[in-house]
Formats: C-alpha cells, sequence, structure tokens
C-alpha cells in the first residue's frame, strides 16, 4: 500500500511501566507518566483517559466504561498500543498495533472457562457445578476454547485501544487486519497476543488566522442579463395563470338543494 507524506510512530495509551513518545501531538495530549496512590506503579494519563493500577482498585470510570459497576480489576494498563499514523491522497488512516501480555490472556480465558462451565451439559455432572478443567476442555474443544478466548481478548483490548482515537475515528471504519489463524498460532505458542488496526480518521481542519485572507476576495454570481426583478414576476404570474388555464366550468349540475315550501 503506497503511503503519501510522514509517518510517525509513538506510544500511546495505557503502558505497562512506562511512558514514552517519539512525537508529540499527533492523536491528542501527549501522555504523561504519573504514580498512582501507594502501589508506586507508573501509568499513563492522557486527556481524560486514566488508568489505575493496581489488583485491588476499582475500575477506573474514565478508561474502564465497558467494565463501570464490575467487580474485576482494571487491567487494561498491562497491554501496550503502538499507532502508526498515514496520510493518503483520499484521506488519513491509523494503524494501530495492540500488544496483549500473558497476564490479561490469562484472564480472559479464565472468563471463558467459567463461562463454558455454566452452559455445558457434561454427562454425570449437574449444570451449573464445577466442572475439572480437563474434562470441560475435552468435552467443549480445545480449538474452540482458544478462539472463545481470542475473540474475548479482542472484544475487551479493542475498544480501549480506540480511545486513541476517541471523536477522530469514522464511523463503521474499524477493521481487524491480522488473520485469526495468525493470532491463533501467536497465542497457543506464547501465551500473549498481537493484533493490528486499521482505522480511519477524520482530518485535522485548521484555521489560518490571516486576516487579510479574504480582503481582496470577490465572488462572481453568474446571471442571465435579460431577466430583472419586473420580468421574473411576469413569468411567474404566467406559470401561475397557465396552471389553472386548464380548470372547467360546469354547469347543469344538481346541488342537492329543494324547496320545502307546501
Amino acid at each position: 500500500m503506497g503511503v503519501r507524506g510522514s509517518s510517525v510512530l509513538a506510544m500511546l495509551v495505557l503502558g505497562g511501566i512506562s511512558a514514552e513518545t517519539e512525537t508529540e501531538g499527533i492523536l491528542g495530549t501527549t501522555p504523561t507518566p504519573f504514580e498512582y496512590g501507594d502501589n508506586k506503579a507508573i501509568g499513563l494519563k492522557c486527556g481524560r483517559y486514566v488508568s489505575r493500577i493496581g489488583p485491588k482498585e476499582s475500575p477506573s470510570q474514565a478508561c474502564c466504561q465497558s467494565l463501570e459497576g464490575a467487580d474485576i480489576p482494571c487491567l487494561c494498563q498491562y497491554f501496550t498500543i503502538y499507532a502508526l499514523l498515514f496520510s493518503l491522497e483520499k484521506g488519513v488512516y491509523v494503524r494501530l498495533h495492540v500488544e496483549v501480555p500473558s497476564l490479561v490472556c490469562e484472564d480472559c480465558y479464565k472468563r471463558v472457562i467459567a463461562e463454558f462451565m455454566k452452559q455445558a451439559k457434561i454427562p454425570g455432572f449437574r449444570p451449573g457445578k464445577k466442572v475439572p478443567e480437563s474434562i470441560l476442555i475435552s468435552y467443549v474443544g480445545s480449538q474452540n476454547v482458544q478462539k472463545a478466548t481470542i475473540e474475548s481478548i479482542l472484544r475487551r483490548t479493542l475498544s480501549h485501544a480506540m480511545t486513541s482515537v476517541t471523536g477522530r475515528a469514522l464511523q463503521e471504519s474499524v477493521r481487524i487486519v491480522t488473520k485469526f489463524s495468525e493470532m491463533e498460532e501467536t497465542y497457543s505458542s506464547l501465551g500473549s497476543l498481537g493484533y493490528d488496526v486499521l482505522v480511519d480518521i477524520a482530518p485535522e481542519i485548521k484555521w489560518i488566522p490571516d486576516n487579510n485572507a479574504y480582503k481582496n476576495l470577490k465572488i462572481v454570481v453568474e446571471m442571465d442579463s435579460d431577466i430583472d426583478a419586473h420580468t421574473a414576476s411576469e413569468q411567474e404570474f404566467r406559470r401561475r395563470y397557465k396552471s389553472i388555464g386548464a380548470l372547467k366550468v360546469v354547469t347543469d349540475r344538481a346541488t342537492g338543494w329543494r324547496c320545502c315550501c307546501p
């Protein structure tokens, strides 16, 4: 795919233990590192998106809208998002590369196993009862468990990846370009996951504060020299008169009136 113009690379929101950028202002406020609470861990603060660090902390309402009200820890700060901005002739798009470490993948795997355990009806076990994991995987199928886990990871991380282009991403333009088979291979071998996302973004429009830019601007309106206000009114009158010219006067039609006199 041809690329026109320069490209810039930066690590944006929710990095694991460090915050660094190679350029500023490509997609909003440049993230800066900060310490949160007594955990002394480094997170990222980018605009209104704040990641809370610590397994016992409640989900942040700013960066974890999808987890609001849930009794689970906020893990979004553990994965990293890289953004590559391209300028093309037809518009601008961003290629996001999301790296999801084994910590988040393991948590999604446990959720998938718990969900299968609720729904699966395994002979010899009552519905809803705890089933040994090996028996459950053998019954459901390891490939099905792996696919469900990858889908869970994508659902959980994609929304956070899109926060880096909030307000600029064009509707229904998000597409995952990494093949599912490649994600399966990476997950099965490394226990982690990485994928690329393309999203079209609206080009940035800047007003040029030049007071003299429009001072000498002339606007020419093309009009027929033979048409003036009087001629236009006559044409409109004739048009309306012609439209009622097809009406006919009907005579000798009964009106439905009769005399009631004796």
